[in-house]
């Protein structure tokens, strides 16, 4: 079953207070955030503006890469610290 959007955010609320769960729990909102956008059931996509800020916080956070020796040379990339910044900036719009 596809989650809802407050699950989703309790989700990022929680990764906020665990960084070091970043690399782990990145991976696990997007599928959270594509799965329910999938469903339109769930999503509500066309009702709900909240799900154009998370389907952009997973893409966003495709760029995430927590490993700085896979950073280096590509300025595309971000780490912890810029994660964590687009998470609490979609916070910021959800809540």
């Amino acid at each position: 079953m596809a989650e809802s959007i407050d699950s989703i955010v309790a989700y990022l609320k929680d990764l906020v207070e665990r960084p070091a769960d970043l690399s782990f729990g990145v991976p696990v909102v997007q599928n959270l955030i594509w799965t329910a956008d999938d469903d339109s059931e769930t999503s509500g996509s066309d009702e709900d503006p909240r799900w154009e800020v998370l389907r952009a916080l997973a893409y966003n956070l495709d760029y995430y890469e927590p490993d700085p020796m896979e950073r280096l040379g590509n300025n595309h990339y971000y780490g912890e610290e810029q994660a964590m910044h687009r998470i609490r900036q979609a916070l910021a719009s959800l809540v």
